[in-house]
């Protein structure tokens, strides 16, 4: 499975320009994976998947690649950082434990132009919690911090980019196949 360059080099040091997009690096926090298990999906619309296989746990970074241009600034991708090992391969991250097809589509849905990543057992607590005063403070927060990405309870919340879709997330790995990154794409 062959991604583009943008997933790695969008985060990196140097300013990466890409189809006239200028993208920044630009670090949230950290969040706690316990279970090994990562939700994603919307978190104003109080909506999740579960992304297969299990991951790395413990506490770990959490960044966006901001892209910039004529004045206009968007979250193009989220990433949560395993290891600083070089990625040597990419894979496609399932919301199923099945074998992908190279003609679909994988990824999660985004009806409120908010994303999230966050430990399954973390996101079940907050949906039991999520009236609408939680999800309107969310919401607030991240507003507040000019649409682009706030650690809210141990959940790593940003903005989508283009707003509502479908995004797909990406797997990085390094030469021992060990998991580098987590990165969802919202181009």
């Amino acid at each position: 499975f062959r991604v583009h360059g943008l997933l790695e080099s969008a985060f990196g040091n140097a300013k990466c320009v890409c189809k006239g997009w200028v993208f920044e690096n630009l670090p949230i926090g950290k969040i706690r994976i316990s279970s090994g298990k990562i939700a994603v999906g919307d978190p104003l619309d109080v909506s999740c998947d579960e992304l297969y296989p299990k991951f790395p746990i413990g506490t770990f970074p959490v960044e966006l690649a901001l892209a910039k241009q004529f004045g206009d600034t968007r979250v193009a991708l989220a990433r949560i950082k395993f290891s600083n090992k070089d990625i040597v391969s990419w894979s496609i991250a399932l919301t199923g434990d099945f074998r992908p097809k190279f003609s679909e589509l994988y990824g999660y849905s985004v009806d409120m132009g908010a994303g999230f990543f966050a430990d399954v057992d973390i996101f079940n607590d907050y949906r039991l919690k999520a009236t609408p005063q939680v999800t309107e403070a969310v919401q607030n927060e991240l507003e507040s911090n000019g649409n682009t990405g706030i650690i809210y309870k141990n959940m790593a919340v940003f903005s989508t980019g283009f707003g509502d879709g479908f995004y797909e997330s990406y797997i990085g790995k390094d030469k021992n196949n060990k998991m580098v990154c987590l990165v969802t794409d919202f181009q």
